[in-house]
């Protein structure tokens, strides 16, 4: 259904977001939304797979799937910019391939008898709604959560939109480089999930605790060390996306104040 939304009213969504933009650019990110958006059922079923993994104690198979599956990305990325000059059509294909290929891996290896949560035939799949009401009363207040992030995420560059090319090149450069941040956070807090799940089954919610104060600790340690590296040689970082002296101004000012 996103997807296809996505799709059939591409148009609408960036003009929303993104008035004010060249053509140039909204053409290009016209062609983007579109690709990117064929992908968005086989990352889902990427990530519903993973998250089985997860739950199984066995985070070791998303790991190696998704190193994978940013590999072929990486790859197809440079084989399609630089050497079949396809511009941006070049780096929304290859992250389709990659996702499709990870959703089929994933599909695959979910089956294995071996694991003790497992899909063998798509009578499995059918709707249990006691069990959909439980994910969902946790799933929805989450996923309100986020969604406000990301609404204020997209008011700030609907913002930056009017600002001209140079802002719009120098915050997407930011806002790629500061994912660096979230990602001990992200990783931690998937783990987590794993973890605390298991102290309360045990019966052990004392554990649960102590384990969330240790990893948050953890947490904390990684962001201050990756931010004062971002913070300290932002010129350098900022320099591999070769900005306009105007754009790597910007994004080094946002990596800085982020940090």
């Amino acid at each position: 259904v996103i997807m296809t939304l996505s799709i059939l009213f591409r148009w609408q969504i960036l003009n929303l977001i993104y008035k004010g933009v060249t053509e140039e650019v909204m053409k290009n990110a016209v062609i983007y939304l579109t690709i990117s958006a064929i992908s968005y059922p086989f990352l889902a079923v990427y990530n519903s797979c993973a998250a089985l993994f997860r739950s199984m104690g066995n985070s070791k198979v998303s790991m190696k799937v998704s190193l994978a599956m940013n590999a072929i990305n990486v790859a197809g990325n440079a084989l399609c910019v630089f050497g079949l000059h396809m511009g941006v059509e070049g780096v929304a294909i290859p992250t389709l391939v990659s996702r499709m290929f990870a959703a089929v891996v994933m599909v695959i290896l979910v089956r294995d008898p071996k694991n003790s949560i497992r899909v063998d035939h798509l009578g499995q799949m059918i709707p249990q709604p006691d069990m959909i009401r439980n994910i969902l009363a946790v799933g929805i207040p989450s996923g309100l959560e986020n969604g406000m992030f990301q609404f204020g995420k997209i008011a700030l560059q609907s913002l930056v939109s009017t600002l001209g090319t140079a802002s719009i090149a120098g915050y997407a450069v930011a806002t790629n480089l500061v994912t660096f941040q979230y990602l001990p956070g992200v990783a931690l807090g998937l783990g987590l999930i794993t973890i605390v799940g298991q102290c309360v089954g045990a019966g052990e919610p004392e554990q649960a605790k102590f384990y969330t104060r240790k990893v948050i600790a953890v947490n904390y340690g990684l962001l201050l060390v990756i931010c004062t590296c971002m913070a300290v040689f932002r010129s350098r970082v900022v320099g591999i996306y070769n900005l306009s002296p105007e754009a790597s101004v910007l994004a080094q000012k946002l990596l800085l104040a982020h940090s």
